[in-house]
């Protein structure tokens, strides 16, 4: 007996007419919508935190700009006048100052007091200077707020 390597072919039309592949099956559908939907999630879920970055950011930005707004203001006042100075400021989301809380987003609490000597930082004379501290919290009211703490030393010339 032979043994033949060969394949050997069902005779043509043996399985019925040929088909033509067309489209896509079921399974690929869904695997593929699966994929879809996963990717879809997971952009939201990124979508959400970069807008709460973006927030923030904004946030953080105007709270420098008013940080600056209130050391300058403090520094056209006297030197005797900045001795234990304490004042609440309120200022709107954009950064307009207000004079009640009301309408108010931040709320800035400004402290001074005397500064100590520091020989390192070269402050010797400590009765020339005074430390002001600002405070912003916000939302104003909120149990749970925002803070961001600034401090500057002024002197008088």
């Amino acid at each position: 007996m032979l043994l033949s390597l060969t394949p050997t072919h069902p005779p043509s039309g043996y399985y019925g007419p040929e088909k033509t592949r067309r489209g896509f099956s079921l399974v690929e559908v869904a695997i593929a919508l699966g994929i879809v939907s996963f990717v879809l999630v997971a952009l939201l879920g990124l979508l959400s935190t970069g807008m709460t970055a973006g927030k923030q950011s904004a946030e953080d930005v105007v709270v420098a700009v008013m940080a600056k707004t209130v050391f300058s203001d403090l520094r056209t006042n006297s030197y005797a006048s900045l001795q234990n100075y304490s004042n609440s400021r309120y200022f709107q989301y954009a950064g307009g100052e207000v004079s009640t809380s009301n309408g108010a987003y931040f709320v800035c609490q400004v402290k001074t007091a005397a500064h100590a000597s520091d020989p390192l930082s070269g402050l010797t004379d400590a009765g020339n200077a005074v430390r002001v501290t600002l405070n912003f919290s916000w939302p104003v009211g909120a149990a749970t707020s925002n803070e961001e703490v600034f401090e500057t030393t002024l002197a008088r010339y």
